[in-house]
């Protein structure tokens, strides 16, 4: 490389080719540099020294090792409770016993799952924390007993399922869809406030045959009946109007559901409230072809004054 600059220079056409070096005047410089929209001063600090917060924090050490985590969630999914029990005894006053015995997620998990009620007792005095997804999983076995555990060590009941989940829709509203009855009345005795989520519009659309039976329960105790949708949440309105929220009985129309739409008109429920898409009680069971629900809607209406026109009727 060496040989190879000093050939260029040898032969280079000092007189053609002369090399120029360009120094600024410093005048120009001065207005160049009070063109620029900012100046380095403003950008940057060079008095500066570090501050408190401006250096991260160290990473946490990782989790002790523990050979013996394979174990615990074999014996927790087989309901072995004396082999947990003899591990956390072997594993006390150690490193990794302070870590991992009040940190058995998976296990307790795996408790839940298969209904291994002692364990699942035995894991939260450890310090195991009980989670919604766990109660869900209770809820979908229901198990009652599980789930009275929960909420003995702390579970809140009215907590959020999720970031996706408007603000107000609790545990509740998704106990109401498939669980039982004795589950629903569980949660209640325990804190479920009748006051988080929409109760009672979820209940209306139950799938399973007890359907009237949780309405009826959920009325009992107070739960609004004409109240349209998330209409005391702006956020989750804005949200889900398009889907066409409207009130329980909506609700029961559309799913063809006589006994509850009946329960519902007999306890008062307005037929003239129009869904977030201008649509009455009538017009979602004629959507639906519901006609049981369409036929005695129209017996209803037509003995009042004011009657909402049917799609039918406006063809």
């Amino acid at each position: 490389m060496a040989r190879l600059q000093d050939n260029a220079r040898e032969h280079w056409d000092w007189e053609k080719n002369p090399i120029r070096v360009y120094t600024p005047d410093p005048e120009e410089l001065k207005e160049w540099q009070q063109s620029l929209p900012l100046k380095l001063e403003d950008v940057f600090d060079f008095n500066s020294g570090l501050r408190e917060g401006d250096v991260p924090e160290p990473r946490p050490p990782p989790p002790p090792k523990c050979d013996q985590l394979d174990e615990i969630e074999k014996a927790a999914s087989e309901g072995d409770l004396c082999t947990i029990q003899r591990i956390f005894d072997q594993l006390r006053g150690t490193p990794a016993g302070d870590y991992w015995i009040p940190r058995q997620t998976s296990s307790l998990f795996r408790a839940v799952r298969t209904g291994h009620t002692a364990i699942v007792e035995y894991l939260l005095s450890q310090g195991s924390s009980p989670t919604v997804n766990l109660a869900k999983i209770a809820v979908d076995n229901n198990d009652t007993a599980i789930l009275e555990l929960f909420l003995k060590y702390g579970w809140d009941i009215n907590e959020q399922l999720g970031w996706c989940d408007p603000p107000v829709l609790g545990h509740m509203p998704f106990t109401l869809r498939r669980s039982t009855l004795d589950v629903i009345k569980t949660l209640f005795t325990h804190g479920g406030s009748i006051e988080k989520g929409q109760l009672l519009h979820f209940a209306a659309t139950r799938k399973l045959l007890d359907r009237l039976e949780v309405v009826a329960y959920l009325v009992d105790k107070g739960a609004p009946i004409n109240d349209v949708m998330y209409q005391h949440d702006q956020l989750s309105t804005d949200l889900q109007s398009v889907a066409g929220l409207g009130t329980p009985l909506h609700g029961a129309a559309a799913d063809g559901y006589l006994d509850v739409v009946r329960f519902l008109v007999e306890k008062c429920a307005n037929l003239s409230i129009l869904d977030s898409c201008g649509e009455s009680v009538l017009h979602r069971a004629e959507f639906h072809r519901r006609q049981e629900v369409v036929d005695f809607l129209r017996h209803i209406l037509a003995e009042s004054s004011n009657p909402p026109a049917s799609t039918e009727s406006m063809e």
